[in-house]
């Protein structure tokens, strides 16, 4: 937050003015950040193991549910207005670290894909290689049972699809260069199989930016990314591994793997920019007073 302060004299009078700036929105040091206000906005069944904090931005002492024997050696952070102690009352012993307050707030926009990437059709490919070499747009990409390279040797890659994303059977997905692979999905995300990410000490090598109604990772992948998506429905099923963050409307494991926020990365996955978050920053009305009056 960045407090703003001005002066200003006209007839005699003085006035002090202080607005406070915030950012419009960045990835939080979660491994999981829930923005539904509502009821099971997290949900743990089976037996994950989750190394990292999470947070969510329900009220309600259901605002996270935890079944089965899933552990977190982490804690969770709610929002100061939250039914604090039925979420501790609820789910507490599934938390290593407590249930506490999180004072920050955070602002959760809606990804918006880079203008002006050249249009490179469908891609509709069965058990077949597919390379990605240069940053564009498409309409519809799916993959079944085939690897996907993304070449990055020139700079960050960003591939902005229309329709839906779609990894089937048993697909690679690997990621080659020193650059990252930025994937900006407008339809739904699917992940089956034994999808398998290269990188998997850096989730930033890997950002998924989602604006569709759910993000699905199913069977056994196993990979470390970044997934931004403020109003999907995001569910881990199976027993992949996942390290990263991931942002989503409601948040379901139903899975026996592992999630990991890597502390390691932490800034710079916090620094990831998120599309639609570059603009003007979101100005609060602060305080205003009058320093001294003269006549009228």
């Amino acid at each position: 937050r960045t407090l703003v302060v001005s002066e200003g004299r006209s007839g005699g009078r003085t006035r002090l003015v202080q607005v406070r700036l915030k950012p419009r929105g960045s990835m939080p040091p979660f491994v999981v950040s829930a923005t539904s206000p509502d009821i099971w906005g997290i949900t743990l069944n089976g037996s994950a193991r989750i190394t990292g904090n999470m947070h969510t931005e329900g009220r309600s002492s259901s605002a996270v549910i935890a079944n089965g024997s899933v552990k977190s050696n982490g804690g969770l952070y709610v929002r100061p207005d939250a039914n604090v102690e039925g979420i501790r009352k609820e789910v507490g012993k599934h938390f290593q670290g407590g249930v506490d307050v999180d004072p920050e707030e955070y602002e959760y926009p809606m990804p918006v894909a880079p203008s002006g990437l050249t249009y490179r059709g469908n891609v509709w490919a069965n058990g077949t290689p597919v390379t990605i070499s240069a940053s564009g747009q498409y309409g519809d990409f799916s993959i079944n049972g085939g690897k996907l390279t993304v070449d990055t040797s020139g700079g960050d890659t960003t591939v902005h699809v229309k329709k839906d994303f779609v990894l089937n059977g048993t697909p690679n997905l690997t990621i080659t260069g020193d650059g990252a692979f930025r994937l900006y999905v407008d339809g739904n995300v699917t992940l089956n199989g034994s999808t398998k990410g290269t990188a998997l000490d850096d989730p930033t090598k890997f950002a998924v930016f989602c604006r569709g109604r759910w993000v699905t990772l199913n069977g056994s992948p196993s990979i470390a990314a970044v997934i931004y998506a403020p109003q999907s429905h995001i569910t881990f099923n199976g027993h992949g591994d996942f390290i990263g963050a991931v942002v989503g409307k409601e948040i379901v494991n139903n899975g026996s793997g592992t999630m990991v926020f890597p502390a390691a990365y932490r800034d710079r996955i916090t620094d990831i920019d998120i599309g639609g978050a570059g603009g003007p920053p979101i100005i609060e009305t602060g305080s205003w007073s009058e320093l001294s009056r003269g006549a009228d």
